[in-house]
Order: C-alpha cells, then sequence, then structure tokens
C-alpha cells in the first residue's frame, strides 16, 4: 500500500508504513532484501527506547522526493503510556490509525491511513486480541501536540535504493582532499565515520539486549501457566480413559496438581499385587497410588484486574453453587513452584470446596485465575486450589 503524506504542525509527514522490528542494526543488504520483498520504495529506519525498526513503504504519486518527510508513527510512538491504540482524524474524509505495544514499538500493520470505517476495523481487530490497551482519539491539532512533544526526535524517510547520507558529502570531501593533496587527512575523516558508526552499533545491540531482558522481566505468570478451563478438561480427560477396575483394584479417588494427575486405588476382594494397576504399593498393601502427567494444554493470557475485583468475582462465580471459599493474602510477587522468572504481581491464593464437579465451572470468566490442584473427595464433592494474580 502507498504511503500517505499529510501535514501536521506544519511539516510533511509520511504514514502508512509496514514495520519490522529488529534485535540488532539490520545490514544494509537485509533492509534492501525486505524492502525488495515487500515491494517497498521508501524507507524509515527508527531507533526505539529498546529496539529497532524500519519501516517500509511504496511512495505516493506524484512524490519524487523524500527530502523533508519524516515517519509520522515514529514521532508519535513514544508520546502516549503503552500499550495504546489511538485514531486520529486528519482532513473530513482521511483518518490515521496507530497500534504501539511494548518498548514502544509499532506493530507491522499498526499504522494505517484510510476512512473512519477502515482505521475503526483495524483498531477492531486488535482490540479483540488482549484488553489491556490505552485508547486514544483526537484530530489534527492532537497529533500537533503529539508531534512537537518528540522535539527534534525525528526519524527521516529514505529512499530504498538511495545511498547513505554521509556517502555524498564524503565524496565532496574526497574530491577537495585529493585537489588540495590531503589524503591524511581524508584517511582520518573516514576512520572517525567508521568509529561513529561502530559505536552506533554497539549502542543498538545494547539497548535490544535490554529490551531482550526486560521482556523476561514483564512477561506474566498467566501468559506462562495453562488457562483453567483448558487444565481442568486435560485433568478430567485422564482420567475418563482409566478403568473402573483392573484384576480388583477399584479405581479410588484422585487428584490433579501441577502437570501431573495422582490415582488412588483401592484393593478390593481378591486383588493381589501380581495383578495390580502401575503404581506404588502404600497402606500395608491395601492401596496403589498411580502417577499419570498430564497432556499440555493452552496457557492463559495476561487478563488481570485489580485484586479486589477478581476476589469479587470469584465469590459470585462460587458462592451461588453452594461451595465454600477462603481467600489468603499472599506475599506481593510470589511465583508458582517451578514457573518460569517472570514479572511479579500481587498475588493472593484461595481454596474452594465444590459440592458438585468443577469440569462445568466457569472458571476463564475470573481474570487472573491459575488453577493449581484439583481433588475429589470420593463423595462428590471437589477440593480446589489456586492463585489470584492482580495489577
Amino acid at each position: 500500500m502507498a504511503i500517505t503524506i499529510v501535514e501536521i504542525g506544519g511539516r510533511k509527514w509520511a504514514a502508512g508504513f509496514t514495520w519490522r522490528i529488529y534485535n540488532e542494526r539490520p545490514t544494509n543488504q537485509s533492509i534492501q532484501d525486505e524492502g525488495q520483498t515487500l515491494e517497498a520504495d521508501w524507507v524509515a529506519i527508527r531507533r526505539g527506547p529498546e529496539a529497532i525498526q524500519v519501516g517500509f513503504g511504496a511512495k505516493p504519486d506524484g512524490v519524487s522526493s523524500t527530502r523533508g518527510i519524516c515517519s509520522l508513527a515514529a514521532a508519535a510512538a513514544e508520546q502516549q503510556e503503552q500499550p495504546w491504540l489511538g485514531i486520529y482524524q486528519i482532513t473530513e474524509d482521511l483518518w490515521w490509525f496507530l497500534a504501539v505495544r511494548d518498548g514502544h514499538a509499532v506493530l507491522p500493520d499498526g499504522d494505517l491511513v484510510g476512512t473512519k470505517a477502515e482505521v475503526e476495523a483495524a483498531r477492531d481487530r486488535k482490540a479483540g486480541f488482549l484488553n489491556d490497551w490505552n485508547y486514544v482519539a483526537g484530530d489534527a491539532n492532537d497529533l500537533a501536540v503529539l508531534v512537537a512533544a518528540a522535539g527534534r526526535k525525528r526519524t527521516r524517510v529514505e529512499a530504498l535504493n538511495a545511498p547513505p547520507r554521509w556517502l555524498a558529502p564524503a565524496l565532496a570531501g574526497l574530491a577537495a582532499v585529493v585537489i588540495l593533496g590531503a589524503g591524511a587527512a581524508l584517511w582520518s575523516h573516514l576512520e572517525a565515520r567508521w568509529a561513529e558508526q561502530a559505536r552506533q552499533e554497539q549502542l543498538a545491540r545494547d539497548a535490544a539486549a535490554r529490551a531482550r531482558q526486560a521482556a523476561v522481566r514483564q512477561a506474566s505468570i498467566l501468559e506462562t501457566m495453562p488457562a483453567p478451563a483448558g487444565w481442568l478438561a486435560a485433568c478430567r480427560d485422564t482420567v475418563s480413559r482409566l478403568p473402573l477396575s483392573v484384576g480388583g483394584w477399584q479405581l479410588g479417588p484422585y487428584d490433579c496438581s501441577g502437570n501431573a494427575v495422582h490415582v488412588a486405588w483401592r484393593r478390593g476382594p481378591g486383588a493381589t499385587p501380581a495383578a495390580a494397576p502401575p503404581g506404588d504399593i502404600e497402606s500395608g498393601g491395601g492401596a496403589i497410588k498411580e502417577l499419570i502427567s498430564l497432556p499440555g494444554s493452552p496457557v492463559g493470557q495476561n487478563n488481570a484486574v485489580p485484586l479486589q475485583e477478581a476476589e469479587a468475582r470469584l465469590y459470585s462465580l462460587l458462592l451461588p453453587i453452594g461451595a465454600r471459599v477462603a481467600v489468603t493474602k499472599a506475599a506481593a510477587g510470589q511465583n508458582l513452584p517451578g514457573s518460569p522468572t517472570v514479572h511479579l504481581m500481587p498475588r493472593e491464593t484461595f481454596q474452594a470446596e465444590l459440592p458438585i464437579a468443577p469440569f462445568s465451572v466457569r472458571w476463564d470468566t475470573i481474570p487472573g485465575l491459575v488453577l493449581e490442584s484439583a481433588s475429589s473427595t470420593g463423595n462428590g464433592a471437589w477440593i480446589l486450589k489456586g492463585s489470584l494474580y492482580g495489577r
């Protein structure tokens, strides 16, 4: 799609790029290759606060030069609280959409110019994936304030096949030096250029490393643990495949904990260890404990809300079905044993005694919920333990 040139705050801005993010400074050849794949004529190389981005786009009809044109998305991205979705009315019939995620990075298709219906549809598509967006709306005047806040930190647009901006002055300097016979000065000039380029590349690598570390720190425990409904379904499906008896051993109570199912087999009349289900013999030979691994299930999402709201939803879900619920405050930042090192979140633990099986309960409607264990008592009741994570 061709780039659109708009005038905001007395300057020309380019909008409608397709953005790519890089952990390290991309080579000119990699930019050229990506540009050819995207059929781009113009590029905007943005050095963001935590990573490097390159925008690609086809030049608009009737515009032959990029002189004085800067990227609108690059200027605006850092001026609102991330993550954010913005819609701005530039003229009566022209609207602009911007989607910015962690590290103030513009999403690949998050820089779009079109009609009001087109940009609202783009916003709705993004809003449907996550629920933590900061929504912003405005007009050309609001955009003027936004880009003014960026100051002189502007990302210039360049033709994809143009030589680097420093090359023409360098060649002009070379001619002058040759004429004056000052070859040593030229060499010193080029060495300084190369040293500065190496310094900038190292800064970019350092920024990318910090971004990767920040991504690990900011990851939510909710994005690493199984979604409650999926985890319970894996528990139910695993046990449903077991027979009610094996060689006289009767299937007894069981519980799911973490990534495993613990099954108790009780010895019935005539049952012996010689024809027993797999597991460890306990209780003087009268019981067998079998451990079965749970299959993987989809992980949850970072849908955390304030803990007080999550707790209220937990009570609203369970009390009407006759459950007894106990919630305990936990030390802030505790994570589940064995879980990855992730962003520390406020947390509460809970235990719920249900008079019914938990599989039909709509656990996924409780934001910030992680189930840790589910135990059948053998008389139709269940005990569930878990955590509520908030923000």
